[in-house]
């Protein structure tokens, strides 16, 4: 006994019944309980559903002799679900007379946060360089925001984006390329700086973050923004070279928790749509120039 409860894995045994007749410490710990109220248990007490009819199926397996690791998750004590690897072996009190079964329990869930954030990262990155190579590789701004606005929506989970550009002569903000609407609501979008949500953004070179239903001036503003049933939003100034090109919007149907991680993509793919919109306007007034000297 205290040579199992010095493991740092945890030890888990059933009987035939799948109630728990044996925990160490680890194992009682992992899921936030005691030994004491764990045993007696039947193992189903400690899953959901969907992983009991997986369960049932692992202990046929076992009746059969078989042995086997597997992914598996539980059910803590608190409700925080928690994502384990398990190598269980049956147990025999007699030829073919299947008793209950053992299993070495490891929690590999930070290790499965640790793998699903990398791979978040990755395809972070990956979507830096498609939009660098969108930057360098068209004239075309519109083609170049659509890029920015489809990496935006996918990667951070919204339900849809908008950019917003300064006009420089008129200092207003003015549509410039949307996904995710499903009204033209946005389309017909001229504010000056200061006005509204986005022009407080871009005036005061600030992200902004609202519950939508709690700016109701915001929403009367355009009775067509209502019915997108948008419940969160976020503008960011688009910032190149120390001058303001225009603002990037996002908006998700429901309430939407953001964490640092987050907020430095946005503030990334922000970054990445002004250097946009600054080399378009250094292609345009380039044009310009020629056609002058011509």
């Amino acid at each position: 006994r205290q040579l199992i409860d010095a493991l740092q894995e945890g030890i888990w045994a059933i009987d035939k019944d799948g109630v728990t007749t044996f925990v160490n410490a680890a194992m009682a710990e992992m899921l936030g309980y005691t030994i004491d109220e764990m045993l007696g248990k039947y193992l189903f007490t400690f899953m959901d559903e969907g992983a009991v009819e997986i369960a049932k199926k692992y202990i046929e397996r076992r009746k059969q002799g078989i042995k086997k690791l597997h992914d598996f998750e539980f059910i803590r004590k608190d409700g925080i679900r928690i994502s384990t690897t398990l190598t269980t072996s049956p147990i025999f009190d007699g030829p073919g007379n299947y008793a209950g079964a053992v299993a070495g329990v490891m929690d590999m869930s930070e290790r499965k946060q640790k793998e699903a954030q990398i791979e978040v990262n990755l395809k972070r990155m990956t979507a830096l360089r498609d939009i660098d190579m969108a930057i360098t590789g068209s004239l075309d701004l519109r083609v170049t925001l659509n890029v920015i606005l489809d990496q935006v929506t996918t990667l951070l989970y919204v339900d849809a984006a908008v950019v917003l550009l300064l006009d420089q002569h008129s200092l207003s903000l003015e549509y410039g390329a949307g996904r995710g609407l499903h009204t033209s609501a946005l389309q017909h979008t001229r504010l000056r700086l200061g006005e509204g949500l986005a022009g407080r953004s871009a005036l005061e070179r600030r992200i902004i973050v609202v519950n939508m239903p709690d700016e109701a001036g915001y929403l009367e503003q355009s009775p067509l923004l209502v019915k997108e049933g948008f419940q969160t939003y976020f503008a960011i100034p688009l910032i190149a070279k120390g001058h303001v090109k225009g603002v990037l919007e996002v908006f998700h149907r429901k309430p939407l928790t953001s964490n640092q991680e987050w907020l430095d993509f946005l503030d990334a793919m922000a970054g990445q749509a002004a250097i946009a919109i600054d080399n378009a306007s250094l292609f345009t007034n380039l044009e310009r120039s020629n056609i002058d000297l011509m």
